[in-house]
Parts: C-alpha cells; structure tokens; sequence
C-alpha cells in the first residue's frame, strides 16, 4: 500500500504540498499531545509547584533585586513573570508547559538530524525516528505534569539551540554567536547542561576539525561560578541555597561511586515509572482503557507506518569512512552521556527531569546502531511503541491522581489547623494515601526500596498514589496555607527534621536527622493526617465519571 496516498489521496494539491513540507513537526506536535498532555485539563499542582508559584513570594521582589541573585537569577526571573501574569491558576502553567514541551521536542529533532547528516544524505527520516523515541522515553515525566518546571523547557530549548546553532556556525559566522549568546542564558537558568562545551570540543574532534571555538564557551559557566563564589562581588543574596557538590572532597573522592550509583538510580526511576504507568492504567475504567488502547493502536500504525516509508524511500547513507565515523560517533555519544551524569553525581541526587541530555546521547547511539534492525522489523517496533504510549498515559493519570490528593491535603490542612496546633507533633502518614487503587492488588518483592521524587516514605507497595508530595510541599502548605507554627508543632515526615521509623500500637519511634538519636512519641502527643482526613476533597475527578475509578 502506498502510505502517502493512502493518507493524503489530495497530494497534488498546492496547500497539500505544502502541509506536507511540515508533517515531520506536525507528527511530533500530535505525539507529544498524546504522550503527555491528553489529560492536560486536570492537572493540578503537584510537589514544588507548591513551592515556587503557589505560595511563592517572588511577587515581594524587584526584577532587579532577582537579577542580583547569586545562585538561579534567570530562573527566579522567569518565575517571577509566571507567576505575575498566571497567579495560581494550574492550567495556564500547564498549557505554558505543553507549548514549551512541544518547541523543546521539535529543537531535539532538528539537533539529531543535523547531527545525522554525518551518516544519512537525507537525515530526516532517521531523526523523526529518534525524536519519537526520545518523546515516548518514560524516565523523564516531571518535565510536563509539574507546574513550576517551565523554567527547566527554556534552558533545555536554549542547551539544544546552542548546540544545534554551534554545529552550523562553520557554515554561517553568525550561528557562532546565537550559540553563545543560548548557552550563556540557559547556564544563568539551570545548570544541568554546562557540560556542553565538552561535547563542543569532542564534535570538533569528531569532524576533525580545530575545536577553538569551543574555548569561547568556557566564559559563561566561568562568569556564573564567580558571581556565585562571591555573591555577586559582594552585593548579591541567596533565595534559596542550593548545596551543589562539585569540589566537595567526598564527591571527588567517592566519584566513581557516586556515577554507580546515579546509573543504577536513574534505571530505577525508569522502573519505577513503569510501575506508575501500570498503576495508573489500573484506576481507569474499563472503557477509558480500551478506548485508549484502540486510539494508541491506530496512532502507532500511522505514524510507524509514515516512518517505515520515508526509510524505504531514502535510505541514503554516506559510505565514505562510514564504520570509521560511527565508532567514533559512538564514543562521542558516550562521552555526552559521561558528563551528563557527573553533573547530575554532582548535584547529589537523581531526578527524571535531569536524564534529557543521558537520554538524548544515549538514544543517538542506539538508533544509529538499530536502524536496520528496527527498519526490518517495524511492526514489533510498533506495538513496543503502542506500549510505551500506554506507560506514558497510565504515567500522567497518576499525576493526576497525585495533583487531586495534593489539592485535597491542602485545603484539609488548613481545615484541621486548629486540631493540628494543638498537638506538639504532626504525623502525616502519607502511607495511608495508597487507598486509592484498584481491586487487583500485588507487591513488587520482599524488601524493594526506593526514594522516588524527594519522597517521605519508601515504596514497599506500588499503588501509592501521591508521589510527589515533598517535604518541602508539605512544609509550604502547613506553614503558608494552614498558617502554623512549625516550630511549635514539629512535623514528622520525610527525610530529614523528625524522620518516622515505625509504629507500635500507635507509638511511633522516630529519629533526628541531624543528631541521629531515636526517641518515641505517644499516641496523646500527636496528630495524625491520613487518608479519612487529608482527603476529604478528593472525590471530584477519582470515581465519579467514566474515566477514573
């Protein structure tokens, strides 16, 4: 079957042609939709959304007092805008979210087929192939269901930018300076990829080519570290402190380690997602699943069908030194990922929103080793790639089921504060959140431990369905919406502060972070938030209509 015709009876037509021209980007627009935003309309605020729009004080500062801060300027500044123009309002901040989301897929895939140029005469096939691969990839999911991390798309967009604009500035003098000009900008917004210079100077050596002009990137990440050393020459301040550990003498002498580690971690987190994305799937109803299913299906046939042709149409690789310049490729690619993960060792923990670049050049490699074996067996890949949109949706239910908790624990804090005040502890057992899941239930194993999202309790059951509600969440909530005094009535939850070990006939042992010492708190002494009072709001969207139980 000719696909195209098959499609587009119309082809001969001007505005057909000219559509199109564009249905690469149009194909990654729509799967970027169904991936991550076909729920948009109920997301709500989830973890540091309650951070940093709403209870943020950002409102209270200048943007000229922001732009003197030491540490995230750009950051604070964007948020600033956000949250000024937005308020509290979830959905601007989503729809935000999906637009930057969309323009960040659409860089990555021009980036890879510039890159891809090494090896195809026409690359695009190739990259539309990675781009899908890349948007279906599950390890990176905070990146669209929270609020607040609009900011991480505009670095991300101007990390790629530059590296896109540095690749065709051989060609045109003035791509030099937009890459400058991206990366300085996003280096002041996040710092997750002021590696790229490095992966400047290996592309450099890749094209065998001299890499001066990648020198001139060293200046930015070298202005940013000398406003932070010296807070801005000594008339800087510090919002909020970030313990960065990158010349701590126990991340140089624990390197190794702490890379293991980060690996071994962040597969975690992919794991793990795959458990949410099941869980998830599991709280819709039954028609909501095979509707879902059948719309997958369809979606998979077409676009895997349009990506098999365009490969069968033109396949044209370059054949002068082309296993000479894949194995170094290869190592190019490694390299990125290399890096990529000693910033993220570096910052001291791992979380999905920092696998963009690993995932980026490990994907590299991987399509451009797999091409013929996937090009051979397309149909396989499409149902692995109807499964992976199935995980993706199940995922972004969840976060959605998350953001009702979130909203509910919220409003019932302030509710209870009266009761709350009164007792010289609060335990919140989140824990008792997990009775919001289907019939079917089944442990992941004896012993599976894992911290996922900065989370305050350890997953031995994998229906727990607020993920996401940090310590920090809690402590915004309690403090700005419930309006307590949290030095008056100590919080027992999370990691750090006053940690929960176990309970005991309603005594619960606890622990002192900072001291290490356990003691015990009785029954009398404390108030416990659980699911028969911090949810008492969560009903609207959760087993009221067709789509969730």
């Amino acid at each position: 079957m000719n696909f195209d015709k098959f499609l587009f009876p119309i082809e001969n037509n001007p505005l057909f042609s000219r559509v199109y021209g564009y249905l690469d980007y149009i194909v990654l627009i729509c799967l970027n939709i169904l991936t991550h935003y076909l729920f948009i309309g109920s997301f709500k605020f989830v973890s540091d959304d309650w951070v940093q729009v709403v209870y943020s004080d950002f409102n209270q500062y200048s943007f000229l007092h922001l732009l003197f801060e030491s540490q995230r300027p750009g950051q604070y500044i964007l948020i600033k805008i956000a949250v000024d123009a937005f308020g509290s309002v979830a959905l601007w901040y989503h729809v935000l979210n999906f637009v930057l989301s969309t323009i960040l897929l659409l860089v990555v895939y021009i980036t890879a087929k510039s890159l891809f140029k090494l090896f195809f005469q026409n690359p695009a096939p190739c990259a539309l192939l990675f781009a899908a691969c890349f948007c279906l990839l599950f390890n990176k999911d905070q990146l669209y269901p929270w609020a607040d991390l609009f900011y991480d798309n505009i670095a991300y967009i101007l990390y790629f930018g530059s590296f896109y604009c540095y690749m065709q500035s051989r060609e045109k003098r003035s791509y030099f300076f937009l890459a400058w000009i991206f990366y300085a900008g996003a280096v002041f917004i996040y710092q997750i990829g002021a590696f790229l210079p490095i992966v400047y100077i290996f592309y450099d050596i890749l094209q065998k080519r001299t890499f001066k002009q990648a020198i001139w990137f060293v200046l930015p990440p070298f202005a940013y570290m000398l406003i932070r050393i010296t807070d801005w020459f000594g008339f800087g301040w510090v919002y909020m402190n970030f313990n960065y550990n990158y010349l701590s003498a126990h991340f140089l002498t624990n390197f190794i380690t702490n890379l293991v580690h980060d690996v071994i971690t962040s597969i975690g987190v992919t794991v793990v997602n795959v458990v949410y994305g099941v869980l998830g799937l599991m709280n819709l109803t039954v028609p909501a699943v095979c509707l879902l299913i059948v719309l997958d299906v369809i979606i998979s046939w077409l676009i895997c069908h349009y990506i098999a042709n365009l490969l069968k149409k033109d396949p044209g690789y370059v054949s002068a030194g082309y296993k000479e310049q894949v194995t170094r490729f290869i190592i190019f690619c490694i390299i990125g990922a290399f890096f990529s993960y000693i910033l993220i060792s570096a910052n001291g923990f791992v979380e999905s929103r920092y696998l963009i670049f690993v995932d980026f050049f490990l994907l590299l490699a991987f399509v451009l080793l797999l091409i013929s074996l996937i090009q051979k067996n397309m149909a396989i890949f499409a149902v692995i790639f109807m499964l992976c949109l199935l995980v993706n949706q199940g995922l972004y239910v969840n976060w959605v089921i998350s953001g009702n908790i979130q909203d509910s624990v919220n409003k019932d804090l302030a509710a209870h504060s009266g009761e709350i005040m009164g007792k010289p502890y609060f335990y919140v057992n989140a824990s008792d959140f997990s009775r919001v899941r289907p019939d079917i239930i089944f442990t992941v194993g004896p012993g599976f431990s894992l911290h996922r999202n900065q989370f305050s309790y350890q997953i031995y059951d994998p229906y727990l369905n607020s993920q996401g509600l940090s310590q920090s969440a809690l402590v915004f909530m309690l403090t700005y919406g419930a309006h307590i005094n949290l030095t008056s009535t100590k919080l027992i939850y999370g990691t750090t502060g006053n940690v929960f070990v176990s309970s005991e006939n309603g005594t619960l042992t606890c622990q002192d972070s900072k001291t290490g010492i356990y003691y015990t708190v009785n029954p009398s002494d404390y108030y416990e938030g659980n699911s028969s009072n911090l949810l008492s709001d969560y009903t609207a969207e959760t087993g009221s209509d067709w789509l969730l139980r």
